[in-house]
């Protein structure tokens, strides 16, 4: 009886040893998938905002070359304007002809 006692205590300690691996393995494996989770979002967050940055770098970089572009075709129609040698006078009779044929003044 008592040899058959201590089989069965030793059977049901191995299966409850066997359970509590089990359960430890699984609640590893569920921190191991939500680490995984995580550190996938944040790598997608880092690469958004790269993105983002890269993007907006560009945009600045682009209106900066249309701002100097604008500045040099302004530069470029004074010098032009100033080669003509216009007084105001003159200048005023040309933009009564110019209203005349239809052109808007700007």
């Amino acid at each position: 009886m008592d040899e058959e006692a201590a089989l069965r205590r030793k059977i049901e300690e191995e299966m409850r040893q066997k359970a509590e691996a089990e359960e430890a393995a699984r609640r590893r494996a569920v921190e191991d998938a939500k680490r995984q989770a995580a550190a996938e979002t944040a790598a997608a967050a880092a690469a958004r905002q790269q993105a983002e940055s890269e993007a907006r770098s560009k945009a600045e970089a682009e209106a900066a070359v249309r701002l100097k572009a604008e500045e040099a075709d302004l530069k470029g129609a004074e010098a032009a304007e100033a080669a003509l040698r216009l007084g105001q006078p003159d200048r005023q009779r040309i933009q009564t002809a110019l209203t005349a044929l239809g052109f808007p003044r700007q």
